[in-house]
């Protein structure tokens, strides 16, 4: 093993911050980094001709590829695509080299927190935006809360990763700074689930992006957040005992979700079946969802009727979401890709160039929490909002977001000032103090207000 080796697999969009912090912070006579992708020239373009760093194309789903890869690092950062996060943990946990990731903590990969502890390991998780720097924020804001004798009886978290407002040049108000795929299927993991007034709710996905809250957070800064997977078990997480509501959820600008929820009812988001490109266009595809007794009006028309009757759409919602399915050519005689793949990746192909982040656009990242605790006899409600723009789209306020908390990390371990071991997430003082104090350094930082009830 080189001790002096780390191993970034994976330069995509959130890999570039990450990449330039560590070659600040680390890269030296005795430290290197290796970038490893399956587009070597993409791998090579994020290197940029640095010393003591080096690219490699490399096919992540080949374990004898991979395997002396990471034999020879230190310790591994995953930025692949989620489903290649347990093949790489695996094989972590095997050789025993540490890893980190900004993805959710899967079950398959807290199974592994045995093996990881008896090789002194650290397997940390949900190291980005959100989820990341959204746990260790809230963690901090709760710590200096219970500090003074509060107790935190509503908790609710909200992240969004948005276009910038000089950038805002569409109706949806939204282009992309990250996966493309994980926006196109949002919400589609089962029913979003949180705590309200100490009662479990629910909300399925056919009606997830109807169910929104408002917000103004600012003068001229209104959004809309829809609630965001399994809110429940961060109340253990977060040691919320008496929390009776915990919501955490995801922002939009207004008028995003009354579209998205179109593209839901319609069908468009579905990525269990697969629909056939060849001889087909886009108005094909939407015109194979929406039921026969529509099929006599304008395509137009038979999705503002099928959203008034079957959506509960007034008229002007319904000709409002159907304005914004226009705009993306959804309904254009427009050629599909000549391939055999779902809706939701035939849209994901029409929404790509479409809510493309242009060489003068920016976006940016609005993070806001929402605390309510009782001391005594006094009630007071807390408020932290993070709002920061992206300098280009490439340093994307997303890329700061999730890959300087990694790299943080990362740079922790590697100094040997990281004691925590084990399969985790950033939940732990000793991790997460030391990162908030680098991101205020770099503008990463909340403004906290409180007022008693």
């Amino acid at each position: 093993m080189n001790p002096q080796l780390v191993l970034i697999i994976g330069a995509g969009r959130s890999a570039t911050c990450l990449i330039d912090y560590l070659s600040e912070q680390l890269a030296s006579e005795s430290v290197h980094l290796r970038v490893a992708d399956l587009d070597a020239a993409l791998a090579q373009e994020k290197v940029g001709g640095r010393p003591f760093m080096e690219a490699v194309g490399l096919d992540l789903t080949n374990e004898a590829a991979l395997r002396p890869h990471i034999e020879q690092a230190a310790a591994v950062v995953s930025l692949a695509p989620a489903f290649l996060h347990m093949p790489i943990a695996r094989l972590c946990a095997e050789v025993g080299r540490s890893l980190f990731t900004a993805s959710y903590l899967s079950e398959e990969m807290k199974a592994l927190d045995e093996v990881v502890r008896s090789k002194d390991l650290v397997f940390m998780n949900e190291l980005g935006c959100d989820p990341g720097i959204d746990h260790m924020s809230a963690m901090k804001l709760k710590a200096e809360i219970e500090a003074e004798g509060g107790q935190v009886e509503v908790f609710c978290s909200y992240t969004g990763g948005l276009v910038a407002e000089k950038s805002n040049n569409n109706p949806w108000g939204y282009k992309f700074s990250w996966n493309p795929r994980n926006v196109i299927l949002a919400g589609t993991g089962g029913p979003a689930r949180f705590l309200q007034d100490g009662k479990l709710s629910f909300i399925p996905y056919h009606r997830l992006f109807r169910e929104t809250e408002s917000f103004e957070l600012s003068e001229g800064l209104k959004l809309d957040a829809y609630a965001n997977r399994d809110s429940v078990p961060y109340r253990k997480l977060y040691q919320l005992q008496h929390a009776h509501t915990v919501i955490r959820g995801t922002f939009r600008y207004p008028g995003y979700c009354l579209g998205w929820q179109a593209m839901v009812l319609l069908g468009l988001t579905d990525d269990s079946q697969k629909f056939p490109g060849k001889h087909h266009t886009y108005a094909d595809l939407l015109r194979s969802f929406l039921p026969q007794e529509f099929h006599a009006l304008s395509l137009r028309m038979g999705v503002q009727q099928f959203l008034i009757s079957r959506g509960g759409y007034s008229s002007q919602e319904a000709k409002q979401a159907t304005d914004l399915l226009d705009w993306t050519g959804i309904m254009d005689e427009l050629p599909l890709p000549e391939i055999l793949q779902s809706p939701a990746a035939h849209l994901q192909t029409l929404l790509e160039p479409r809510w493309k982040l242009e060489a003068d656009d920016t976006d940016r990242v609005i993070m806001f929490h929402h605390i309510e605790a009782r001391f005594g006899s006094e009630y007071r409600i807390y408020n932290a909002l993070l709002d920061l723009t992206g300098d280009d789209p490439i340093h994307t306020a997303m890329a700061k977001t999730v890959g300087w908390p990694l790299a943080m990390a990362v740079e922790s371990y590697i100094k040997g000032t990281m004691k925590e071991r084990g399969v985790c997430i950033p939940l732990n003082p000793e991790v997460y103090l030391p990162i908030l104090e680098k991101l205020e350094q770099r503008g990463v930082k909340f403004q906290e207000s409180y007022q008693v009830l």
